[in-house]
């Protein structure tokens, strides 16, 4: 298994950067952060997803583009799908680029909801209402033939997407893990400086 950031937004609402290289408080990027995680849930093999390699010149990982341009996320997990494929990776975890409270535990349940199962899960959390996080989700390699196939019907939204490949709900008490970063606000409660 291999995982996959996505991490190809623009990053509008927060002036155009780059969200997976911002640094939290404890100094790491978010990036970084995901990449121990995933290390702790026991996957060592980590790919960025972004069509703009720049602000990853540095990294030590593969950087992927979309395999075609204008999807939103749904385009980064075409591309996850084809890299996994090339590489013989069985299946792919999925995790948006700017979780800077993701952890071990979660990815953890994932992974061993997919090794009993087989079919694709998707992370849903109950409180405070029941929500799905539909970049937060693991697929097998043999989904890559559905998801082209939704995506050349004009299918670019992943809760969709998921439910046409018959993904299977993994729930969490709360939403706590899954927080991202949109707005200025949600950057001031995470991190201490605007990109390393």
């Amino acid at each position: 298994m291999i995982a996959v950031i996505l991490a190809g937004g623009s990053g509008r609402r927060l002036g155009g950067c780059c969200k997976a290289r911002l640094v939290l408080p404890d100094g790491r990027t978010i990036l970084e952060h995901l990449q121990a995680c995933c290390h702790l849930a026991g996957i060592r093999d980590l790919v960025v997803n972004a069509n703009d390699p720049g602000p990853f010149a540095d990294c030590a990982w593969p950087v992927i583009p979309d395999c075609r341009a204008g999807l939103g996320p749904a385009g980064g997990i075409e591309a996850a799908l084809r890299y996994a494929d090339e590489h013989a990776a069985e299946a792919v975890l999925l995790l948006a680029g700017d979780l800077p409270a993701m952890n071990a535990s979660v990815i953890s349940a994932l992974v061993e909801a997919w090794h009993r199962h087989h079919l694709p899960q998707v992370a849903w959390s109950r409180q405070p209402q029941p929500r799905m996080h539909p970049l937060c989700a693991i697929v097998g390699v043999d989904a890559r033939s559905a998801v082209v196939s939704a995506l050349e019907a004009g299918e670019r939204a992943v809760h969709r997407l998921w439910a046409r490949l018959g993904a299977q709900a993994v729930w969490f008490e709360d939403a706590t893990a899954f927080a991202n970063l949109n707005t200025p606000d949600d950057l001031a409660l995470w991190t201490r400086a605007a990109v390393r």
